[in-house]
This record gives structure tokens, C-alpha cells and sequence, in this order.
């Protein structure tokens, strides 16, 4: 399940640019 929330943040991330940058580490922190 974590690799998938990986992989949809990196999508997010393509998708939005640097708008999902701080998304992706709060995924990231939420994560550990």
C-alpha cells in the first residue's frame, strides 16, 4: 500500500509541479 501512495504522489507531484512538492513531504513525514 505505501509503494502505491508512493507512486500517486510522484503522479501529483508530474502533474502539479512544485505546488505538490510540500504535499509530497508531508506524505512523506505522514509515512514515518
Amino acid at each position: 500500500m505505501s509503494g502505491d501512495s508512493c507512486e500517486r504522489a510522484v503522479v501529483i507531484q508530474n502533474k502539479y509541479g512544485l505546488h505538490a512538492r510540500p504535499a509530497a513531504e508531508f506524505v512523506k513525514r505522514a509515512h514515518q
